[in-house]
């Protein structure tokens, strides 16, 4: 049996033994990564999620704050006139004083100015209890006693206030834990969140809806971000609201802040009932409300994340002067603030929507580094001895293909001599002209014999490295119209048309000029052995740039395009129906090249337009 009749038994083993397990461990690979860039996200929502937290615990306190000092800073007694007009001197929150009586008439403002003509026309029939505004609540507040189950309370946490008309102060309300706790099951269950909606609409709440659309895209395209994180996008708000009149929003609070949007701008209406059943109050100054909610809001910006506060109209408080193109709709992490600034919202962007997975890539590197050498291991050890055995097996098939060309390529020609030498020795042949013939057919064959002989010792010398050049500096040009002349002859002879082109400058090159020779004598006997239907050739010299290039043009059969890479590979021959007349050892442009680059230069393959082969020296230039 032969050595390359094993080929197909080892393709089959090499699937097995080392391809198959290959994929399955580049399976598990896989599986592990998609893990941790899940576990990645998840890591960075929860601690994003958790300072969105705690920035909207931050800013509800400080409008508790806010309401606290504006309760202080409220007139009670004296003369009332004087002191609503100083007020917002003395307070700079407090914008537009009011005061109703007990039977809530406007006692103030007058409606001396524009602004005061405004607050009057909105809020008067409000005050009078003629006309109702909504009133807004957090859900999960109102219905704590359905989502917190009995038997997780005792008797005393499950009290509830039988007056569930709303309250801004939820002071007066369930005890911390009623509420904490309602709130942290709302927040975690689908289910009770599905419930707990539908019974606020059927008891005529209105379900707001929240000021962003969706999260921020974690990285285009990845759907696995999608189904592992907040696949389904829930813009219904944590606030609900149904509309009252201004007697039973107040009820039997004594001060609180009412938020009211009129032609789609957020007020703040803070009232605190004094002395004789009337009220007191102002409506909050918007600018001083911003500053006093970015005071106290951590740092906006780190190297992972944007936090800021986005108002009513999706617009942030706060943000980097050059972050102009965010769409602030579309957060990684938000939450609503408080029931007083319904639509206002906490919220987090990434800085960069593809950290999750540049980092989930850094983190299971080190899991890939260890397959890989393993996968690399396994997968290039049994390609290397797969291609050396193939290569073993190719190298003899050229190596007898070698063998056998060479014999014919050597008998040919000695055929032919001694046929012709015969002739002469015996004078069968009287036609001068004839004998003439004879004898150049004799050199002919005698220059192919050497040419053979010469690429046969020079490919072991090249490939050995003691191939030696004797390299001075000559004329390409010259040399090249000198081997055209002498291949001439043969060429013609045999019904070629040889064309020469030089330029009538010399081409000066430093090189070896037998070695060139070679190359040239090379390319000539390429182009003779794969003619097409016209015998043309042509020879051209010319200077391109700092090169000096000869070109070999054919109109041949050309090469195939799969094959052109591997033409100048040795003992390759194009195995077709076109070149299976050609007899050759396979070494003619292998040893072109490999003496072109032994210069500095190279031979290099190109299409002839028209059909053909162009074949072109490239050597740099001796100036």
């Amino acid at each position: 049996m032969r050595v390359y009749d094993l080929k197909p038994h080892l393709g089959l083993f090499f699937i097995l033994a080392v391809l198959l397990p290959s994929v399955i461990l580049a399976m598990i690979g896989a599986r592990a990564i998609n893990r941790e860039e899940l576990y990645i996200a998840r890591r960075y929502e929860a601690a994003i999620s958790a300072e969105v937290r705690h920035a909207a615990s931050l800013v509800s306190s400080e409008l508790n704050k806010i309401e606290d000092d504006l309760s202080r800073s409220a007139p009670e007694y004296g003369d009332m006139a004087a002191k609503l007009r100083s007020w917002p001197s003395v307070q700079p929150l407090a914008r537009i004083p009011f005061l109703l009586s007990n039977q809530n008439e406007v006692l103030w403002p007058t409606g001396n100015t524009p602004e005061e003509k405004e607050f009057l026309f909105w809020n008067m029939d409000f005050f009078a209890n003629k006309a109702k505004v909504p009133d807004y609540q957090n859900i999960a507040q109102v219905y704590q006693e359905k989502i917190v189950s009995p038997p997780q309370k005792t008797q005393s946490q499950r009290t509830y206030a039988a007056d569930q008309e709303f309250s801004v102060s939820s002071a007066s309300q369930d005890s911390s834990y009623d509420r904490q706790m309602a709130q942290s099951r709302f927040d975690q269950y689908e289910p009770v969140r599905e419930q707990v909606y539908a019974e606020a609409k059927k008891e005529g709440q209105r379900v707001e809806t929240r000021n962003v659309l969706g999260r921020q895209a974690l990285n285009e395209g990845s759907a696995k971000m999608a189904k592992g994180i907040a696949a389904q996008e829930d813009n219904r708000s944590l606030y609900i609201s149904k509309r009252r009149k201004f007697k039973e929003i107040t009820g039997a609070n004594t001060q609180g802040i009412i938020p009211r949007f009129v032609d789609d701008k957020l007020s703040l209406i803070f009232w605190k009932k004094i002395s004789g059943e009337k009220v007191v109050g102002c409506v909050l100054s918007m600018t001083q409300l911003r500053q006093r909610i970015i005071g106290v809001l951590p740092d906006i910006y780190s190297k992972v994340r944007l936090l800021t506060v986005l108002d009513q109209n999706g617009r942030p408080l706060i943000s980097p002067l050059e972050d102009t193109k965010r769409d602030w709709r579309r957060p990684f992490a938000s939450r609503e603030v408080s029931e007083l600034l319904p639509r206002w919202e906490v919220a987090a962007y990434l800085n960069d929507p593809a950290v999750i997975s540049s980092q989930a890539n850094f983190m299971s590197a080190l899991l890939w580094g260890l397959i890989f050498i393993l996968f690399a291991s396994i997968t290039i050890g049994g390609i290397l001895i797969l291609r050396a055995v193939n290569h073993e097996m190719a190298l003899a098939r050229q190596k007898t293909t070698f063998a056998a060309n060479v014999s014919h390529e050597l008998k040919t020609p000695l055929t032919s001599i001694r046929m012709f030498a015969e002739m002469l020795k015996e004078k069968r042949q009287a036609d001068v002209q004839k004998q003439e013939q004879y004898l150049d057919h004799m050199v002919s064959e005698t220059q192919r014999l050497t040419n053979l002989i010469n690429n046969v010792l020079d490919f072991s010398r090249i490939g050995q490295g003691r191939k030696l050049y004797n390299m001075k500096s000559l004329d390409l040009a010259a040399l090249c119209r000198e081997v055209a002349e002498n291949q001439r002859v043969g060429l013609e002879s045999v019904g070629f048309k040889l064309e020469l082109k030089v330029p009538g400058l010399p081409l000066m090159v430093k090189a070896d000029s037998e070695a060139l020779k070679q190359v040239l004598i090379n390319l000539l006997s390429n182009a003779q052995k794969y003619y097409g239907e016209k015998k043309d050739i042509e020879v051209e010299a010319a200077a391109d740039g700092a090169w000096a290039c000869v070109s070999v043009k054919d109109r041949g059969i050309g090469v195939p395009v799969k094959h052109a890479k591997n033409i100048f590979k040795e003992f390759f021959r194009v195995d077709d129906a076109l070149t299976s007349r050609v007899k050759g050892t396979g070494l003619g442009l292998t040893i072109a090249r490999m003496i072109a680059r032994d210069h500095g230069g190279d031979v290099v393959y190109m299409d002839r337009e028209g059909g053909g082969s162009v074949f072109q020296l490239r050597l740099p230039g001796d100036i």
